[in-house]
């Protein structure tokens, strides 16, 4: 979902006097993964909030909001892939802001998610009627579009979403 290094910004950047250390593998992870990771032009910004709010008000629990806003975190990766890595690399996976996270969602969750959108979609439009007043839900609204559209191109071109918000 976000991006920012090219060939010339990391050369820039990571002149030989530079490289990280060895041990940072959260800097490690990001470099080695980051030519894997697609930017797709949707994001939630700072109206993660409204999206929230639209869908504890559709009654999603907030495991599922959660995977939805952030992804499920990268210390679960070895135990979805029944991997024999160790989990506390993962762990380490995302940027080194204080306010950023990292995650994921494999097909089954993009699928899972998208079929939960779409269901309570008739739902949004009833409460949205209803609730003329509440800007929040109407933010998250907008959001939730966002969020089925992203979805939709994630399991089109990919198949599984890599989220990546900085601080």
């Amino acid at each position: 979902m976000h991006g920012g290094w090219d060939r010339p910004t990391l050369l820039r950047e990571f002149s030989i006097t530079t490289i990280p250390e060895t041990n940072d593998i959260q800097m490690w992870l990001m470099l080695i993964l980051y030519r894997s990771l697609t930017e797709f032009p949707y994001g939630f910004d700072s109206r993660y909030r409204g999206l929230d709010h639209v869908l504890q008000a559709l009654n999603w629990d907030a495991s599922s909001r959660h995977d939805l806003i952030y992804g499920i975190p990268f210390a679960h990766f070895p135990h979805q892939r029944q991997s024999s890595t160790e989990n506390s690399y993962w762990h380490h996976f995302g940027p080194a802001a204080t306010a950023g996270s990292a995650g994921w969602l494999d097909s089954p969750a993009i699928m899972r998610l998208l079929a939960r959108l779409r269901t309570d979609y008739s739902h949004l439009q009833v409460l949205l009627k209803a609730q003329t007043t509440d800007q929040q839900l109407k933010i998250g609204s907008a959001v939730y579009d966002t969020a089925l559209s992203l979805l939709q191109d994630a399991l089109k071109q990919t198949g599984h979403l890599c989220y990546i918000i900085s601080g």
